[in-house]
């Protein structure tokens, strides 16, 4: 199949409400819009093609920042960010 991208299915991308808070937060202390490249990461849905269950929880580490998320129907939730 390969990766053609074809088929992608770009999901809505939701945030927890400490979510969204941390990443105003991160944004105002060093610039860095993590809400932005949240939204483009996870809204393509970077999970392994074998690991696409709803309802997993994954992580990902962006710049120094550890965020957590779950995907439900086609929605993407944000679900917490930690700083590292």
């Amino acid at each position: 199949a390969g990766y053609t991208g074809l088929g992608q299915i770009d999901y809505q991308v939701v945030f927890s409400e400490d979510a969204e808070k941390f990443c105003r937060d991160y944004w105002e202390a060093t610039g860095r819009n993590l809400y932005g490249l949240l939204e483009d990461v996870v809204g393509q849905d970077p999970r392994p093609a074998s690991q696409r269950d709803d309802g997993r929880e994954f992580g990902v580490l962006l710049w120094d920042v550890n965020c957590r998320f779950v995907y439900r129907d086609e929605v993407a939730e944000i679900l917490s960010c930690e700083k590292q």
